[in-house]
């Protein structure tokens, strides 16, 4: 698109379709909250008011965990039985992957996990990191991103805009610990206190400059490789402002209103969901029609892929509800524990994305 064409597009524009799946996916998230919270207050009325003794440990928690399984197993499962997967490279990639996975679990527990803050950091940065990379994605396969040779340079370059925000972010919470100010003090000593006490206030600028070297970097780039410069270019890929600025309120919302980054894991599977059931809508049905139950059908076909995706979210909530109401989510129950835990959900999460870098 020309960028004067880009840069007159009315306001009243319809929705592409990588805006309105991106809505749906957060209905979905706030549908789940609403749902969840309803069910802590029966908890709550019913007397199971310990945390650890109860289905629900907390209402946007729980259904992260929840779905986040489902769509775990769904993702392997698709995965391991894709045509890709007939090729020994791909299994070696798969192979080589897993390996990959659990050293960065080993190194994510020696380091004290999500219970020390740059070990935290640092798991919820590779998972944005997952989450903004299948955005930019989707905007593609929804043919919101005119396919070509410069498709992929163009994703790339808008990954540029969610890592300026994060690191403005964090820019900012290191000046905030370098000077001891605010809620980041608190962080002064782990993040920075192994430096001089005079050179604190001076360290805690570098991340905001290297951000600031960072963004005119891309901004060059963006220049020299867009026609109408980043103006044009923020225009014309409009949608993925909304999807990218909408993925960072919510992170800050679910920060400061549930101090973790819950929901963000569920917009993220919500996301993958809406975005299949798209893809579905958008293709002719396979012909032969593949028989009921068959894994071809549960591959190809919405009602196949909502059985599947649906019925191991319903097995997973099961087995959930059985551990909490019928053995109190006793952690010597290892099988349970190790699957169904709250402290074992970041370590699946590890796999998960991790897996995903599999060349697509």
């Amino acid at each position: 698109m020309h960028a004067a064409q880009a840069l007159a597009l009315p306001s009243g524009r319809p929705l592409t379709a990588t805006e309105r799946n991106w809505l749906r996916a957060f209905w979905i998230v706030v549908a789940s909250g609403v749902l969840f919270w309803g069910l802590h207050l029966l908890e709550v009325a019913a007397g199971r008011t310990l945390r650890e003794e109860a289905f629900v440990y907390h209402p946007a928690e729980t259904p992260m965990r929840m779905v986040g399984l489902a769509h775990f197993l769904v993702a392997i499962l698709f995965m391991t039985t894709s045509r890709a997967m007939q090729r020994a490279s791909s299994w070696a990639w798969l192979a080589g992957l897993a390996v990959l996975g659990i050293v960065l679990c080993r190194l994510f527990a020696d380091a004290g996990g999500v219970k020390a803050a740059i070990p935290k950091a640092l798991f919820f940065t590779y998972f944005l990191l997952h989450e903004f990379r299948d955005q930019a994605f989707f905007y593609e396969a929804n043919g919101d991103l005119r396919s070509g040779p410069d498709a992929t340079q163009t994703r790339r370059d808008l990954l540029g805009l969610p890592l300026l925000a994060l690191g403005l972010i964090l820019g900012v919470f290191f000046v905030g610990a370098g000077l001891r100010i605010g809620g980041a003090r608190r962080y002064t000593d782990e993040l920075l206190g192994w430096a001089p006490a005079g050179l604190i206030p001076l360290l805690g600028l570098v991340p905001l400059t290297l951000v600031g070297l960072f963004f005119l970097r891309w901004r060059a780039r963006i220049e020299r490789r867009h026609a109408g410069g980043l103006r044009a270019f923020l225009a014309t890929h409009r949608p993925m402002l909304l999807v990218y600025g909408g993925i960072l309120l919510v992170l800050l919302f679910d920060i400061l209103v549930n101090r973790r980054a819950y929901a963000i894991v569920t917009l993220h599977v919500a996301a993958w969901y809406v975005f299949v059931l798209a893809g579905f809508a958008r293709r002719p049905a396979p012909s032969p029609a593949p028989a009921a139950p068959s894994w071809r059908w549960m591959r190809s076909t919405r009602p196949g892929f909502n059985l599947l995706h649906l019925g191991l979210l319903a097995l997973v909530i099961a087995a959930a509800l059985v551990w909490a109401y019928g053995f109190r989510n006793d952690a010597a129950l290892s099988a349970m524990n190790v699957v169904l835990s709250k402290d074992a959900f970041p370590y699946w999460t590890i796999m998960h994305v991790t897996l995903s870098w599999m060349p697509r």
